[in-house]
């Protein structure tokens, strides 16, 4: 009887595949997530470097989102050199969709409203008032009163406190994880108290030592309830639709491009000289890419003075990382080959 599916072995050129597909898409994504911010970078050569020691080079204006995407063309070379052209190209337009996809989640993040609740940030002077009470149009709805609340922390005998109530409407909290949003309001570390159920515009009363004559109310604010709001959102990933729009533009054009010199290097050298192939490819479609992308991202932006040395910077970056990952495609032909990853058709496929 045929083994099923489940329980037979994946071929082993297929988990090679997986992997630079894997490798490739997960490049894909972060440069479209990270596009947006800049850095700046001195490369300084050693001494040893013949004509070039103790010299450097300066790179400005680099995105971030231009780390990883070396590794989309060493990933899209090793799968040309590995098992051809057409399953190289089929990654790349597997790619393509995955950017719309991304795409789609990010707008629709953007669409969703981040939770907001109401309530109080107390002031430290009667952070450890003994008694306090939530007032609405003058009429008490709830007190509680705290025992010895110079010996302990607050909190925890606050809660304990609101948990004896049935409605548990009120949860005290140190607000670290609201820290920045609490600096921009206080300038100091409170405790927060959330109003879980009481009518909106409630009145916080905390009644003071006997000895201390502080302001007691407190009127009720609203209060962030999601780590990451609706502005730092937009902040961030506000601009990831034109981003990807660009990526997806220069990526459809420069892999292409790629994946048509590197097979045309491959011809002219009979198959030889891998290095010429890798760096005679990924350098040149790479200026293709950096051209398009930075063109259609801050083509009529601010920054659009920027666009032909912000094109030379991100161009020198990635010429400059093709060549350094030369070896690494090496090694990837060598490993694909050592471990008998490539398929049966591939000229590095090993016999059993």
């Amino acid at each position: 009887m045929a083994p099923s599916p489940e329980s037979s072995r994946i071929p082993r050129h297929l988990v090679g595949y997986l992997f630079l597909a894997g490798l490739f898409l997960s490049a894909l994504v972060a440069c479209n997530l990270l596009v947006y911010k800049f850095f700046e970078w001195t490369l300084v050569f050693p001494d040893w470097i013949p004509g070039l020691g103790g010299s450097s080079l300066a790179f400005f204006g680099l995105s971030v989102g231009i780390l990883p995407y070396p590794l989309t063309f060493l990933a899209t070379d090793l799968m040309s050199e590995i098992y051809g052209k057409a399953r190289a190209n089929l990654c790349v337009l597997i790619g393509f969709f995955v950017s719309l996809f991304v795409l789609g989640y990010v707008e629709l993040g953007a669409a969703t409203k981040a939770i907001r609740v109401h309530g109080w940030y107390l002031p430290s002077e009667v952070e450890r008032a003994p008694s306090l009470r939530v007032v609405s149009d003058g009429k008490t709805l709830f007190q509680t009163r705290i025992a010895h609340p110079k010996q302990q922390d607050p909190v925890p005998q606050w809660n304990q406190a609101f948990a004896q109530t049935p409605q548990k409407t009120l949860h005290a909290a140190w607000v670290d994880l609201w820290r920045d949003d609490l600096l921009a309001k206080t300038g100091k570390k409170r405790i927060r108290i959330d109003n879980l159920g009481f009518p909106r515009g409630s009145e916080l009363v905390l009644d003071p030592f006997q000895e201390a004559s502080l302001p007691t109310t407190l009127t009720e604010i609203e209060l962030p309830a999601s780590p990451v709001s609706d502005d730092l959102f937009k902040l961030v990933f506000g601009g990831t639709f034109r981003a990807i729009l660009a990526s997806m533009i220069a990526y459809l054009i420069a892999q292409w491009f790629d994946i048509q010199l590197f097979h045309f290097w491959k011809r002219l050298t009979k198959g030889k000289h891998l290095w010429l192939r890798n760096n005679g490819s990924t350098i040149l479609s790479q200026l293709v890419d950096t051209s398009l992308v930075v063109t259609v991202l801050f083509l009529g932006t601010q920054n659009q003075p920027l666009i032909p040395g912000m094109i030379i910077d991100g161009w020198k970056f990635k010429a400059l990382v093709a060549l350094v990952d030369t070896p690494f495609f090496y090694l990837g032909v060598w490993a694909f080959k050592r471990f008998r990853l490539a398929p049966p058709w591939s000229e590095y496929a090993v016999s059993s």
